[in-house]
């Protein structure tokens, strides 16, 4: 920013809007400062941090003190009414912005290497990222000055205060006093990509290393967020009274601004868009600068003709914390838990426990090689001494088994199906990855299908008949598993019984062997009982419906047979009559009878019918006869004649 325009903003601020209140915020007195005499207004760190370049607005010469030791080593005059600094990346070269000129200078010989003449005095001065152009303001038009001399880039908003180019190069951004407004230039268009308005009085801007947000200092005691993906204003953040520089740590997660009526630094968290600390500086703080590694803020104190030194402490704040959610027993696992803040933070586990194997080291690195499946849950917290301490929310990790071939656990299903009947199984196997499953020979039984992945054999049988296969568990790591050969045998649905045999001989003799098989269709195999009535004497059934046996005694029996096999209805006969007959009987003649003694009751007895006894007899009479008769013919033929 120009010398000029800030001692005058700072006394205009006043004079019009009085006095504004502290912000209220914790205070850090600077460690030192060290005195550079003059009227400081601008300041530059060299990349390395080993050195400060302060620049005298009225002498126009730029003190140069070593970082280390806080002395002064030396300076390069510049020229009257000089208004900013800039550092080329590589630390060899300072530019100078001055009424009259922008000049470069070698940090080593520390003299004047190129100078490009003004018709207006410059605003300010900023670098591109390779440090090969040079953008300052003359009057109100940007111009880009090169090795092979300037170029015009486009007219800006009137009074420019202060300028800043984004990491990548392609824009400078310009405030504008008299308008308010800050100018988004295209380097490569050369024209001004947007106008946005910002705050009363912008005195400084500076751009995110990230390159996503612009903060602009305003003198009335505010500071306008600029989104630069859409250039428009995300929020306007009270600060202390007459901001007047502004910086952004290396993370892009703080904004630095020097109020100059406060003797102060308000520190902005850009998560919460909000002061976070107030830090004490030096009389009338107008610049400031970071050290490259964020620890060290370096404030220049106009009146008090000094630069204060100031440790900067940020309460940390995670910029890493997702590790992966997954690991595997014996494979190596690494995940850097990151958090910035200064002191730099320490890392530990507050809640929970890390999965076994794994362990959290103060510097945030969560390695190890896992032991033990399962899930971990827990909490880990970065701290550094300043207020407040940062969580993470909960974090989980799931360990799965490593690589481990696969063995069946499950592999016995039930040998019987029935067709149409639901049949399921499910095959299980352990090992890592989780296997799969396949027929790896013979066929399933119709109707019946092995899911690939869950290992369920399922599905309702269609066909009667025997099948016979194996199983295969598989998941990349060998040896595969595989079941013996598995035999299921499906049978038919269950059906009711019903009757094809039911009309056994209604007749039977005793003494004569009688014989008749009931029959029955249906599944199971239905069994024969009788429910009803007996069996004459003498027979019997049996389960599978034979009828069998001797009868002994002639009579009429009536029963009823029923088929059943589990399966309703049963199958019952109508009543079955079965009627046993005696055994024929032979008789005894008289004239049968050889024995002259032979009496009617004796001849009643002979003529007992059904033994053994009863037939002799006649033979025996007819015997008898026989012989009388033969000898009666041989008597008449010996007698003499």
């Amino acid at each position: 920013m120009q010398a000029r325009y800030r001692a005058f903003a700072v006394a205009l601020i006043v004079s019009v809007f009085g006095a504004v209140s502290l912000w209220p915020g914790a205070a850090t007195a600077a460690e030192k400062d060290i005195a550079v005499g003059g009227e400081p207004t601008s300041i530059v760190v060299s990349p390395d941090g080993g050195t400060l370049y302060v620049g005298n607005y009225d002498t126009g010469a730029v003190t140069i003190v070593s970082t280390a030791t806080r002395s002064i080593e030396g300076s390069i005059e510049a020229g009257a009414a000089l208004t900013d600094l800039a550092v080329t990346p590589d630390g060899e070269y300072l530019f100078t912005a001055t009424r009259s000129a922008i000049q470069k200078f070698s940090t080593v010989g520390r003299n004047l290497v190129r100078e490009w003449l003004l018709g207006e005095s410059s605003a300010g001065i900023a670098l591109s990222p390779d440090g090969e152009a040079a953008y300052a303001t003359s009057g109100n038009v940007l111009r880009a000055y090169l090795s092979t001399g300037a170029t015009t880039l486009a007219a800006v908003g009137g009074s420019p205060t202060s300028l800043a180019t984004t990491p990548d190069g392609k824009r400078v951004l310009t405030t504008s006093g008299d308008d308010n407004t800050v100018s988004v230039v295209s380097v490569d268009e050369r024209q001004v990509l947007a106008t946005v308005p910002v705050g009363i009085f912008p005195t400084d801007v500076a751009v995110t290393p990230d390159g996503d947000l612009a903060l602009v200092t305003n003198g009335v005691g505010t500071v306008s967020a600029i989104d630069l993906s859409d250039n428009t204003v995300l929020d306007t953040i009270r600060v202390g009274r007459t901001p007047m520089a502004v910086t952004t740590s290396a993370d892009s997660q703080w904004g630095y601004i020097a109020n100059a009526n406060d003797d102060s630094v308000s520190v902005i968290s850009r998560q919460t868009r909000s002061v976070v600390r107030t830090i004490s500086t030096g009389d009338r703080p107008v610049a400031l600068a970071l050290s490259p590694d964020d620890s060290t803020l370096y404030v220049v104190n106009n009146t008090s003709q000094s630069v204060s030194v100031l440790t900067v402490e940020r309460a940390p704040t995670f910029t890493a914390s997702t590790p992966s959610e997954t690991a595997t027993v014996g494979t190596p696992y690494s995940y850097a838990f990151a958090a910035s803040g200064f002191p730099a933070p320490t890392f530990e586990v507050s809640e929970g426990s890390l999965p076994d194997g794994l362990m959290l080291s103060s510097d945030g690195v969560l390695s190890g090689t896992p032991t033990k499946s399962g899930l971990s849950s827990f909490r880990v917290t970065a701290s550094n001494g300043v207020e407040p301490n940062v969580t993470t929310d909960s974090i989980t990790i799931g360990v799965n088994a490593g690589l481990v071939a696969p063995s069946f656990t499950a592999s016995n299903p039930d040998e019987i199906a029935t067709v149409g009947t639901k049949y399921a199984f499910k095959f299980a196997a352990s090992g890592h990855p989780a296997p799969l499953f396949t027929v790896s020979q013979g066929s399933l039984p119709d109707g019946l299908e092995l899911d690939e992945f869950d290992g369920s054999l399922r599905g309702y049988p269609t066909t009667v008949g025997t099948s016979t296969f194996t199983v295969t568990a598989y998941n990349g790591v060998d040896p595969r598993a595989t079941t013996g050969p598995i035999t299921i045998t499906t049978q038919p649905a269950p059906g009711a019984p019903v009757f094809t045999a039911s009309t056994p001989p209604p007749a039977a003799t005793a003494g004569t062997p009688y014989s008749y098989r009931f029959a029955a269709s249906g599944y199971p195999e239905p069994h024969f009982s009788i429910t009803q009535g007996a069996l004459p004497d003498g027979l019997m059934l049996s389960s599978d419906g034979w009828v069998s046996g001797t009868p002994t005694t002639a009579g009429t029996s009536t029963f009823a047979i029923t088929a059943s096999n589990g399966t309703e209805p049963d199958a019952n006969t109508d009543p079955i009559t079965v009627t046993v007959s005696a055994a024929p009987q032979v008789a005894n003649t008289p004239e049968q009878q050889i024995r002259s003694d032979a009496t009617p009751s004796a001849a009643g007895t002979l003529a007992t019918t059904g033994s053994i006894a009863s037939l002799a007899a006649p033979l025996l009479g007819a015997g008898l006869l026989a012989a009388g008769v033969v000898a009666t013919i041989l008597y008449r033929r010996r007698r003499p004649q």
